[in-house]
């Protein structure tokens, strides 16, 4: 799941667009149907973890992005 997770994010948040968890779920329920808002949050949390996306602001404003050298990997 994380990885359909990341994939959705690459592809539409990949060039550097600063998103929430409610932008993400809005985007990935239409490929995911069953997906809870919860389930995003935590492979978000994870994948902040990983240094895969930074985060920027607390909640409720909290904004999301792929981590740039992780950017330039996916578009050369």
């Amino acid at each position: 799941m994380k990885e359909k997770i990341w994939k959705i994010i690459v592809e539409n948040f990949g060039d550097g667009t600063w998103f929430s968890i409610r932008d993400l779920y809005n985007v990935a329920l239409k490929e995911i149907p069953e997906l809870k808002v919860t389930v995003v949050s935590t492979y978000v949390s994870r994948l902040v973890s990983e240094g895969r996306l930074i985060k920027r602001g607390s909640k409720p404003n909290t904004r999301y992005r792929v981590q740039s050298a992780k950017r330039e990997a996916i578009y050369p």
